[in-house]
């Protein structure tokens, strides 16, 4: 009795927690509520209001430590990249980063520009992230002068909610839509997600049209806007460990197409290794650095010139 006592417990337990991966991975209840309540304990209780606010999705859309500046004027010199996709799209990552150059690194957000800092407004949870650190080698290596760094991003999402049709779409056509109406069109278009998609077996052909059919509905109005799908599909807890050539990393390096203005970004599955990652999915510091090198390269070929 005492065993099938055991063998019960154990079984529970371990569909407690592959239910809370499941939960965990779409960013479903209780998650939502628990990073709320995450928001509210980083400050003192009873003292200042929450210093974070997020959106339905989870994203940070609000942070009292954020230093408001104006926003870059639209130039060849200003590189405006739109930064899309899922967690290592957001605040996943295990380094944190601040402009190195005020204000000429900017988070935008609603038609409101920031001084650059993880975690950047518009993507999901609270810890680090690399565009910052890639605006900052931007200007430093004097491809731009200025960089604004717009972010819609949600950890857990496959493509087909980016989609036409899908739930977060509109955050992704509402945040190009802030940004020509600020006077700040995109200049760049990156995406970095796929870990969903390999885990839902999503067929290469099926990736292959959802992503254009999102790029389109981006594109709306600016048909020839640089596009830059990375390759991010390895996420050992998504059991893809080892899986570097899958039909969705196969279809992410097929995209680019230079008569279409799709330009390959970043393969992080081949360019990190499991040391770079600080949870075996998300990039740690050695990670977040390769991969903002790698984009500041990409984005610096493809300046106005």
């Amino acid at each position: 009795m005492a065993e099938r006592a055991t063998s019960l417990t154990a079984v529970l337990v371990l569909g407690a927690f592959l239910a809370g991966g499941f939960a965990y991975s779409r960013d479903v209840f209780p998650f939502p509520h628990i990073r709320q309540l995450r928001d509210r304990l980083t400050d003192k209780p009873d003292a200042e209001p929450p210093r974070f606010v997020v959106d339905r999705a989870g994203r940070v859309m609000a942070d009292r430590r954020k230093e408001q500046t104006p926003c870059a004027p639209a130039g060849k010199r200003t590189a405006v990249l739109l930064i899309a996709g899922q967690s290592n799209a957001a605040n996943f990552a295990g380094q944190a980063y601040r402009s190195d150059y005020g204000g000429r690194v900017q988070s935008f957000l609603g038609g409101t520009c920031f001084v650059a800092a993880s975690p950047l407004l518009g993507g999901d949870f609270f810890d680090g992230e690399y565009w910052t650190r890639t605006g900052n080698l931007l200007i430093e290596s004097g491809a731009f002068d200025q960089v604004v760094l717009a972010v819609a991003a949600v950890g857990g999402t496959p493509i087909a909610r980016w989609t036409p049709g899908g739930d977060l779409h509109s955050l992704l056509t509402q945040t190009v839509t802030d940004l020509k109406a600020a006077g700040l069109p995109p200049t760049h278009f990156l995406w970095v997600q796929g870990e969903n998609d390999l885990l839902e077996d999503t067929p290469n052909g099926v990736y292959t049209q959802r992503f254009l059919a999102m790029i389109d509905a981006v594109r709306a109005g600016q048909p020839t806007l640089p596009v830059f799908p990375g390759v991010a599909t390895f996420c050992e807890p998504f059991g893809t460990a080892n899986r570097k050539d899958n039909p969705v990393a196969d279809a992410q390096r097929a995209l680019p197409d230079a008569t279409k203005n799709i330009f390959a970004g970043v393969d992080t599955d081949r360019l990190l290794e499991l040391q770079d990652r600080r949870d075996a999915c998300h990039f740690g510091g050695s990670g977040s650095e390769k991969a903002a090198q790698e984009w500041a390269k990409i984005i610096s070929a493809h300046a106005p010139r």
